[in-house]
């Protein structure tokens, strides 16, 4: 398991931006915790491509707590990889394979989609349908 900065250089304002990308969420935000960057600025949380955008200063600090390095060819893999980890016998929508027939998923518990739990299993049911709550797939 591991941390992953990208060697990306958007602009952003006066900052330079990369992706911090990790193989489970948990290692992903331990090092969001370690480098100093808030939670709430994941991107696509609990997706195969959940991330954080971060300045090159915060990568440079990922690294010294050791992220390992990656080009743009080692992102797409390792994306690709992530997105086929998803399991055909899981109703939420991390894990159901993407398809053209596929619909709104539903939270099986309470039946919004926007709780947490209809993105990602592993999420616990929040009950409700409220925009902008963390980890749901319609913030």
């Amino acid at each position: 398991m591991a941390v992953y900065v990208d060697d990306m250089e958007a602009s952003y304002g006066r900052m330079v931006m990369c992706h911090m990308l990790a193989d489970t969420t948990d290692e992903l935000l331990a090092m969001a915790d370690k480098i100093g960057v808030a939670r709430k600025w994941i991107q696509k949380a609990g997706m195969h491509h959940e991330h954080f955008d971060i300045a090159k200063s915060k990568r440079a600090l990922a690294i010294k707590h050791g992220a390992i390095e990656i080009d743009r060819a080692g992102l797409v893999e390792l994306l690709r990889k992530r997105r086929g980890q998803g399991r055909s016998d899981c109703w939420c929508q991390t894990c159901r394979p993407r398809s053209v027939e596929m619909r709104m998923i539903l939270c099986p518990t309470c039946g919004n989609k926007r709780c947490p739990h209809a993105n990602d299993h592993r999420n616990a049911c929040t009950g409700s349908n409220e925009p902008g709550q963390a980890w749901s797939a319609y913030a």
